[in-house]
């Protein structure tokens, strides 16, 4: 047979409510010419029966059942029996669109790019939504700054990239954008394709839920080192950047005015990413508690946000104060 010319790496552990869902939506892709790998990183339900009825029907499919290992050492097994020119990562409990690959492909090509993610649509959420990622790159440096520019399960990398770049084990619960951070810092050119491209399952039991403090935590240990890299002393040190990073949310207004002046600082040294200074500074907005409606709306009025959003942001900070 000849290489395949994308190589899928599915980790899973105790997904036998999603994983017929999740496989055939890879099986069913508009692009054949790939192959499954999938390790059954020590589940305790009935997933590795499932598993093994699948790989006896698709010859694509490369099975491994073994003893729990992590996140982490799952991926990096996967991507060193890579075979394809392209590795594309998948979760168990994700459902991706027929024509995925068709389109990451024929948008690393037309970007000319080495990285691919793509918009997603949530579902297993109370009201379904979906979300967008930046498309060109130099917005994407600028974006990692605040979050991971990409939804790690659409990913779409070179292989030779990934695998001189394996995940990193001290990065717990944020592999992903510590591997952004430093391919970015390699000069590898990223981009994101605004179609969507996975139904992306939020439920209880997903790392992001029950590690979420930790989570936040060492996704802010990343952002301030990816910063030490990409920002000017005088932005770095600025106590702005620690508030918005502070994903508690603003309590004050001395904290509220310094995250503030960040933003505008950030959009004087980098005005072409405004799009991206907005976006952030809207997020920020959201978690802001115990503030004067007065100030935030004058600051919505500065920086181009619109009457509309300015008027949905009472929803989202109610809802930032039932959850803190």
């Amino acid at each position: 047979m000849s290489k395949p010319l994308i190589s899928v790496i599915l980790p899973v552990y105790n997904a036998e409510k999603y994983l017929y869902k999740s496989i055939s939506s890879i099986l069913n892709q508009t692009v054949k010419n790939f192959q499954l790998i999938i390790i059954n990183d020590g589940s305790t339900d009935s997933s590795e029966k499932i598993l093994v009825d699948f790989a006896k029907k698709d010859h694509r499919i490369k099975l491994i059942s073994r003893e729990n290992r992590g996140i982490v050492q799952t991926l990096n097994e996967g991507i060193k029996l890579a075979e394809g020119q392209w590795i594309a990562r998948m979760d168990a409990d994700d459902i991706a669109c027929k024509n995925r690959f068709e389109i990451q492909l024929r948008q690393l090509s037309c970007m000319n790019a080495e990285v691919c993610g793509g918009a997603i649509r949530i579902i297993g959420a109370t009201i379904p939504r979906s979300r967008k990622f930046y498309e060109d790159n130099s917005l994407i440096k600028t974006q990692t700054l605040f979050s991971s520019p990409l939804a790690h399960p659409t990913l779409m990398i070179r292989a030779e990239i990934l695998k001189n770049h394996l995940y990193e084990e001290s990065a717990l619960h944020v592999e992903d954008y510590d591997l952004w951070v430093r391919l970015i810092k390699a000069g590898v050119k990223f981009t994101n394709t605004s179609k969507i491209v996975l139904n992306y399952r939020l439920h209880s039991n997903q790392t992001t839920v029950v590690w979420k403090s930790l989570k936040n935590k060492n996704a802010m240990s990343v952002s301030l080192n990816y910063a030490k890299t990409f920002l000017p002393e005088y932005l770095y040190s600025h106590p702005g950047y620690r508030v918005i990073l502070n994903s508690c949310g603003c309590f004050h207004k001395r904290d509220f005015f310094l995250a503030v002046d960040f933003f505008k600082e950030l959009l004087i040294k980098y005005p072409e990413s405004n799009e991206v200074v907005s976006g952030n500074l809207y997020q920020f907005l959201k978690r802001c508690k115990n503030l004067n409606w007065i100030n935030i709306y004058k600051v919505c009025r500065n920086f181009n946000i619109s009457i509309r959003d300015f008027l949905i942001l009472p929803l989202f900070i109610i809802w930032s104060r039932l959850n803190s």
